[in-house]
């Protein structure tokens, strides 16, 4: 309860150390800090704890998911879902979908990143 407190209004260098907190709760509050980086954002993205609630707040946040690393943290995460991850393809650059074409997360991401080069 204490970490969860402290996350919506802690400073940097507390940020930096319940950013690798295990639990998605923490982390939640975290994302409700009004100082978070967009860094410390895709940091959280990248997260191995990563869940639906995290990932759903991230992409509704404009300013966040206007960072491409954000969106790039986001999509590649295996734990994004792949409803969150088809929204955010069609944002990304040619070569970051060539990339994910090869050699991306689902199956499901991956066809869509080849539709969208071939359509081109």
């Amino acid at each position: 309860m204490e970490k969860l407190l402290l996350a919506a209004k802690a400073d940097r260098t507390e940020r930096a150390l319940l950013i690798q907190d295990s639990d998605p709760r923490v982390l939640l509050s975290l994302l409700r800090n009004p100082r978070l980086t967009t860094e410390e954002v895709a940091r959280v993205a990248k997260s191995s704890v990563l869940t639906f609630q995290i990932a759903d707040v991230i992409s509704k946040a404009a300013q966040w998911m206007a960072s491409i690393d954000v969106r790039l943290a986001v999509i590649h995460n295996p734990k994004t879902p792949p409803a969150l991850a088809l929204r955010i393809l069609p944002t990304l650059p040619d070569a970051e979908v060539r990339a994910i074409a090869r050699a991306g997360t689902s199956m499901a991401l991956k066809t869509a990143a080849l539709r969208k080069l071939q359509s081109k």
